[in-house]
Order: C-alpha cells, then structure tokens, then sequence
C-alpha cells in the first residue's frame, strides 16, 4: 500500500479518501474531510485515477475523462492547498486539462500491480529517480486522436482510415498541439545530448544497408539518473505517404551526476523502409534521410 509505505519513510501521514469510488453517496463529507486535512499539510499527494467501471479489456471506452467526483475532489484540495502531487492510476491514457492546472507535480503510474504502492513512495520519496518515457501520445482532446472520425464505425465494420498515422505518427503529421507527446518523461535530474553523427555502411543491392547513430549524453544536473536516447528518422522526399519521422532505435543509458558518455544506436535496412504496394516487398528509396534524437537532426545520404 502507498499510505504503508509513506508512513515507513515520514511518520505519521494524515490520510482522508475524498471522494467515493463507484458510489458518491457520501462525497460531500469526505471531500470536506479532505479539505481539511489538505489544509493542514505541507504537500498532499493527490491519488487518481480510472475505476474499474471506466476502463477493461472487455468493452472499449467512449470517452477519455476521470470521474467528475474526482476532478471536483483535485479542485477543491486545491484550493485550500496548492502543494499538490497528483498521482495518475489508470491502465489507459486520460485526458489531463483538467489536472495539470492544480498539479505542481504529476506522476504516471499506470496499473503497477500488487508492487506499485511500494514503487509509487520510492519515487515520491526521491530513494528512486524515474526515468520511463511515454510510450503513447497523451492528447488534448479525445476528437485529436486521428482515429476519432473513423471508430467505431457502423454495420458491424470499422475502416481503418488512419492508415499508417496513428498514435504520434498522426499528431505530427497534423502539427496537433498535445498534452504530453510520445517518448516524453521526466526526471529528478537533466540531461544534455550533443555531437550526433550518422555513420552508413552497405548498400541497397545486398540488402546490407545500415547505420550507426551516435551521440554524447550528459548528466546535467546533481542527481545519478537514467536516459533514454529515440532516434527517429524521416524520408527527406518520399514518393509515397509516410509520417513526419518514425523511431527506429532507442538505448537507455545510466549516468553518474556531471558524467558523459557516448551511446550508439544501430539501424539495419529496415528502418528506412516501407512497404511497395506496387512492387510487393519492403523498398528503400533513394535520396536524404534525416536522423534526429532529442531535436538535434543529421542529415544523410
């Protein structure tokens, strides 16, 4: 449990429910218990998130959004306290307008299992620094997802008229403004990443055409932590449709406090591919790519 082991680090901490899962019969006076002890605190760490109600592997969501009793439970703690840590518990993305207003500070934790109390007060509690990344893009709105005009369909069909532009692949080629994009995560530290530089080797013809993209990162703040490195590609000029870059390697690498460290990613001929419809197989075209990891491009041939 959270509360368990926040109280094994701090002590006592004062706890109040807020609102009711599933039944809000008796949300009026927990949310005035939870103003109360809000007031009181230094910071309150405000637990979130989708009921099993909202969300299963058996039936698909219409909609995006926590419950209203808990949004309204996060606006009025607010008020009385605005040192507050929201902690997101959810198996699938949600929308955050209405969260990260109130939130000095918000931690995914998504559906962790029996260990995640334990995990959550680590990272809370700084003895761990985090370091995952998204690995979908948390939109503004739920009509932004470039599936919206399509699901669920009608006639017992759905047309998959996304194509290849789903998840961030659509939120690019859209220029979409987003809550949070794919591969963003923060930690209790910074980073810095200079001196990309592509190297290629192999040829098309023998389909042994590769690269390797590397790259300095360094450990800009005061504290040990974790990076990850994304190396996206994009076709300069393209005959067919292919999103605005695609990410085609990672690596995560550990660095002490003020240390650097040069990490190489590679990528074989698949990576600059894409399916011919007309010629039947995976197909590389010739012409510039452009590689580019945390915003810095190389450009090569």
């Amino acid at each position: 449990m959270l509360l368990d082991e926040l109280r094994a680090s701090y002590g006592e901490v004062p706890f109040a429910a807020g609102y009711g899962i599933g039944d809000a019969t008796d949300d009026e006076a927990l949310l005035a218990e939870a103003e109360q002890v809000a007031g009181s605190a230094d910071t309150v760490v405000m637990v979130i998130g989708l009921p099993g109600a909202d969300e299963s592997e058996g039936f698909d969501r219409t909609h995006m959004n926590l419950p209203a009793n808990q949004l309204a439970a996060l606006q009025a703690v607010a008020a009385v306290n605005p040192n507050v840590v929201v902690v997101l518990v959810n198996g699938s993305t949600v929308l955050l307008g209405d969260i990260t207003p109130h939130a000095q500070a918000l931690v995914e934790a998504w559906l962790g299992g029996q260990a995640a109390g334990g995990g959550i007060a680590d990272v809370l509690t700084g003895k761990v620094n985090p370091s995952g990344r998204l690995a979908e893009t948390i939109p503004d709105q739920l009509e932004d997802n470039s599936s919206y005009f399509n699901f669920p369909g009608d006639s017992h069909i759905v047309r998959h008229g996304e194509g290849l532009f789903i998840g961030y692949r659509g939120y690019d080629r859209a220029h979409q403004d987003v809550a949070f994009p794919f591969g963003f995560g923060l930690s209790y530290t910074t980073f810095a990443q200079s001196d990309l530089a592509v190297t290629t080797r192999g040829s098309v013809a023998d389909d042994t055409l590769a690269a390797t993209v590397t790259v300095t990162v360094t450990n800009t703040g005061d504290r040990d932590g974790a990076e990850v490195v994304q190396v996206y590609i994009t076709d300069v000029a393209s005959t067919v449709a292919r999103p605005a870059r695609e990410l085609k390697g990672f690596a995560k690498v550990s660095l002490a406090a003020g240390a650097s460290e040069q990490v190489s990613v590679e990528l074989d001929q698949r990576a600059f591919a894409f399916w011919s419809v007309l010629h039947g197989r995976w197909a590389v075209e010739a012409g510039d790519f452009v590689s580019q990891s945390d915003h810095t491009p190389a450009t090569f041939h």
